[in-house]
């Protein structure tokens, strides 16, 4: 029996994967067949139920020191479009998130 075919047996029946079937599995197995072995498996426990959850992040600054090009968005002090959050309006807009349904 092929590897492949062991580890989508135990997937449909259930059973937690190894470590090293995880990783045959990211480096030899075709994409869409895995994408459908993954929609099976889904589907066997959940069914067509879909959830999802409402978060928001909530950036008290975008001032940086580190300059590392990960992101997009952060300033240098005093430069131009910088902003910093007091405790009172991280406070606010946590509220307004509650209120608006926002659980994360």
């Amino acid at each position: 029996m092929s590897v492949w075919k062991k580890i989508e047996e135990k997937a449909e029946a259930g059973q937690r994967l190894s470590f090293e079937e995880g990783v045959y599995l990211f480096r030899e197995a075709e994409l869409h067949s895995l994408g459908q072995l993954a929609d099976r498996v889904r589907a066997g426990k959940v069914g067509k139920r879909a959830s999802y959850v409402l978060n928001r992040y909530l950036n008290y600054s975008n001032v940086c020191i580190l300059s590392c090009q990960f992101c997009a968005f952060a300033r240098k002090k005093r430069e131009p479009g910088t902003f910093e959050l007091s405790v009172e309006e991280m406070t606010e807009t946590a509220r307004k998130s509650v209120a608006q349904g926002i659980t994360e």
